[in-house]
């Protein structure tokens, strides 16, 4: 007999919560959430990424309207070029940090996405197989097979 409800494995070598949403025979549409794997290490990841991200924005916005008055400067010979270069440059590595932090908050939004086990098509759930992350393993059976399996006297089970 399947059971829903919240398991502890390890993950990677680090303890995860998982959460099956289904049990055997359920009936389940494409899209559907079948599965979660606890999010909130990820989520807080993301959350930190986006702060981060907007305190480098401020900061890039800021050093480029720095480099536009020493770009002034340095055109009327008031400023020399290494100074001129020296706000180019922090300007430019400005831009990269914020560059690097967006690429980091995107991955992080990506693994997000691997947090939720979702159907590929409607179906019947035929079996799990439990234990540790195997748990998320769900046998997805197209739906026209749930009524021909009653019919047959077979059992959806656990493998």
């Amino acid at each position: 007999r399947s059971m829903l409800g919240v398991k502890q494995f390890w993950y990677f070598g680090f303890p995860a919560r998982f959460l099956r949403l289904v049990s055997i025979g359920d009936f389940v549409k494409q899209g559907q959430i079948l599965a979660l794997l606890d999010a909130n290490d990820y989520e807080l990841g993301k959350q930190i990424l986006k702060a981060q991200l907007n305190s480098a924005v401020v900061e890039r916005n800021f050093s480029q309207a720095d480099l536009e008055r020493f770009r002034v400067l340095r055109e009327q010979n008031i400023i020399a070029l290494p100074e001129f270069n020296r706000y180019e440059t922090r300007h430019i590595a400005l831009r990269d940090k914020v560059a690097a932090i967006e690429a980091q908050l995107r991955q992080a939004v990506n693994q997000l996405r691997y947090t939720q086990l979702r159907a590929d098509r409607d179906g019947v759930i035929a079996a799990l197989r439990p234990g540790g992350i195997a748990e998320s393993l769900l046998i997805l059976l197209p739906a026209s097979f749930k009524s021909a399996i009653k019919k047959s006297g077979l059992m959806f089970q656990n493998i």
